[in-house]
């Protein structure tokens, strides 16, 4: 347990400093309040708080689009996660940040043909004219034999 990392958020940290620095969570019954200067350190931390304040951006992005921004074009997680939320069913095309975005989704069946991987990639145009994309990578499923033509035998169609 002692090599156990557990990250929490500037303001809970704040909280659990404050509840401390008033005695309020002592561990042993009568024992003092350790100080704790790493606490101190942690909810005083820039970095910290501007990486929080990102990941809240990110999870806005989900409900309001116009809080997307450019750099985010190459987190195909949330890209997917943008397009799921406000793309209606079977739209590929999202306008984000003035930049149209196109996702673009391929199958990969497996050789029993009872399931399907999907690779997703996203394509734009970035705001320097350059064609830029991003996405999953191919599945497993790309690599099996029903998906490689020279090696497609003895599979029914």
């Amino acid at each position: 347990m002692a090599d156990d990392v557990l990250l929490v958020g500037p303001d809970a940290a704040a909280a659990i400093l404050a509840a401390y620095q008033a005695g309020k969570l002592s561990m042993n019954k009568g024992a003092g309040v350790a100080e704790a200067p790493q606490a101190a350190e942690y909810v005083n931390d820039q970095v910290v708080k501007e990486q929080f304040r990102e990941r809240r951006r990110k999870e806005a992005c989900l409900r309001d689009i116009s809080l997307v921004k450019e750099r985010d074009f190459t987190d195909s997680r949330l890209l997917d996660r943008i397009f799921f939320a406000h793309a209606p069913k079977g739209t590929m095309r999202l306008t984000l940040d003035g930049i149209d975005v196109t996702k673009d989704v391929h199958g990969y069946r497996s050789n029993s043909r009872k399931n399907t991987g999907y690779e997703v990639t996203f394509y734009w145009t970035g705001s320097d004219g350059q064609q830029r994309s991003c996405g999953t990578g191919k599945p497993p499923e790309a690599f099996n034999r029903a998906n490689d033509p020279e090696r497609n035998w003895g599979f029914y169609e």
